[in-house]
């Protein structure tokens, strides 16, 4: 118990919630310029599903992150990350 042993209390929800986002990501920016998906006619589903996901997968990394008692760095850096996608 070291003065360097802040991640403690981490919590895997927020590893998986990172990489489902950042999956998610990927998928909006292949969706916008990819020039096959946007050339097909249910464009917006293709767009909005992928949108609120990512939008709900900030929010709860956002909720997660603060309620785990994360600190230093690596808080620093979830927040940030994630609020980039959320208009929050």
């Amino acid at each position: 118990m070291g003065p360097g042993n802040d991640t403690t209390k981490f919590n895997p929800a927020i590893k998986v919630i990172f990489w489902l986002s950042v999956a998610f990501f990927i998928v909006l920016i292949a969706i916008i310029f990819l020039p096959v998906v946007t050339e097909l006619p249910i464009d917006f589903l293709f767009t909005a599903i992928p949108g609120i996901i990512f939008l709900l997968l900030g929010i709860a990394l956002i909720v997660v992150t603060v309620k785990s008692g994360l600190r230093g760095l690596l808080k620093k850096f979830l927040l940030i990350t994630i609020y980039s996608c959320t208009p929050v």
